[in-house]
């Protein structure tokens, strides 16, 4: 398989705090791919689990935890989350498996008399947000996650009201008027106390510390997203010899994107592939100029996306 990865420059990522796409696939680290490196580490009595992911397409990959186990991935402290207080955004996908326990999706502390829940779930099959240090956060969201199938889960905060959001139908509008406690150390899908863990699978779990569009969030288009990952595309459907005139690469499944634009492929400068209005002339090459992909154009003259 021939392959083409691109880093693409951006500051359309500032905002994004967080992103953990759970595509690993294998080992114990659960990787962060904002510019933050808010790498998060596997942990608890038994590790959270590699399963598919919420598109299942190929690559995609999601974690399973269990709450009798209390398993769930540990976000050390830093600085870019200590930027989240006044204004915030936080999604994921979950495929809810069993909701007659607790179960933790975000949870915030910076010790164990000051935790913080956003997107726990209770006994009674209820979502709610809550904090042991500020009554202001004490607040059921009045709807629960249906179990059984992939749904997606978001909140947002601008300061003053907190909107809730599931498959990205806003649910409710609660007033809170005062900053988020803490997002201290960050733990996803439970924490370090025992019976306390969500039971399921999580995917594409994401932070910004700003209100961002929840229907972007959700069908992974939204360009601080699109841009976390460097794009890819497949080659294989590129048949040796000149091509040009508008080709197309094909999306080959999981972060690949499809993308439009000249394409030229000689495979007699060592497999060289010619992007945007560009020339293959050196040996080897990649050369791009404009270049539509993921619905970003990238321009290489302007040095940006």
């Amino acid at each position: 398989m021939a392959v083409l990865g691109l880093a693409w420059p951006t500051t359309a990522q500032a905002e994004l705090v967080g992103y953990w796409n759970f595509n690993e696939g294998e080992g114990t680290t659960a990787g962060d791919f904002s510019p933050n490196a808010n790498d998060g580490t596997l942990a608890g009595n038994q590790l959270p689990s590699w399963v598919a992911g919420h598109t299942a397409n190929p690559g995609d990959n999601a974690l399973n935890f269990v709450f009798s186990l209390s398993s769930y991935v540990a976000v050390p402290t830093s600085a870019s989350l200590g930027t989240i207080t006044d204004n915030f955004t936080i999604a994921a996908w979950a495929y809810e498996r069993d909701w007659s326990n607790y179960g933790h999706i975000f949870v915030t502390t910076s010790d164990y008399a000051n935790r913080n829940w956003l997107f726990q779930t209770d006994a009674d099959d209820q979502a709610y947000v809550w904090s042991t240090t500020d009554d202001a956060w004490k607040k059921p969201l009045g709807w629960a996650i249906p179990d059984g199938a992939w749904h997606h889960i978001a909140l947002t905060y601008d300061g003053t009201n907190m909107r809730s959001y599931l498959d990205g139908t806003l649910q409710t509008t609660i007033g809170v008027g005062s900053s988020f406690p803490s997002f201290e150390t960050l733990y996803l899908g439970g924490w370090l106390a025992g019976g306390s863990g969500f039971e399921g699978d999580l995917d594409d779990m994401v932070i910004f510390n700003s209100v961002e569009d929840i229907g972007q969030i959700m069908d992974g288009t939204h360009p601080a997203m699109i841009l976390a990952l460097p794009p890819v595309w497949d080659a294989d459907t590129v048949a040796p010899g000149a091509q040009d005139g508008g080709g197309t690469w094909s999306d080959g499944g999981g972060n690949w994107w499809d993308g439009s634009g000249n394409v030229a492929w000689d495979n007699t400068k060592k497999a060289v592939a010619t992007f945007g209005a560009g020339n293959a002339t050196a040996d080897p090459v990649v050369t791009v100029e404009t270049v539509t992909a993921g619905g970003m154009v990238f321009n290489a003259a302007a040095g940006h996306a």
